[in-house]
């Protein structure tokens, strides 16, 4: 059946975006959403957005972390990464979540 094929890729594309998810909460303590975006049979972007900020180091160890988790579990590269974060709109409204996990 020719839907089959695009089933299965999008079903295998769910699994790459989860196994990027799982690294990414390893590496910073948070767990993103993790999306895909194929346009005419090639992977166009590739969506890390996170709920709060992750304490890390810098930005730096962040994006280069998702290129190697991407490298890893997708098998084409695609044209761009798109990283987000969601933050409160007034500095003391921080949710609950992070002042029960301490973070700042």
């Amino acid at each position: 059946m020719p839907g089959c094929d695009s089933i299965d890729s999008l079903n295998k594309g769910v699994e790459k975006a989860q196994n990027v998810s799982t690294d990414m909460k390893k590496e910073f303590g948070v767990e993103p959403y993790v999306g895909f975006n194929w346009q005419n049979g090639s992977l166009t972007n590739i969506s890390i957005a996170f709920d709060r900020l992750p304490t890390t180091e810098n930005l730096t160890s962040l994006e280069s972390a998702a290129q190697k988790s991407v490298a890893k579990h997708f098998d084409e590269t695609p044209s761009q990464i798109t990283i987000s974060f969601v933050i409160p709109g007034t500095p003391d409204k921080r949710s609950n979540k992070a002042k029960q996990e301490g973070t700042p």
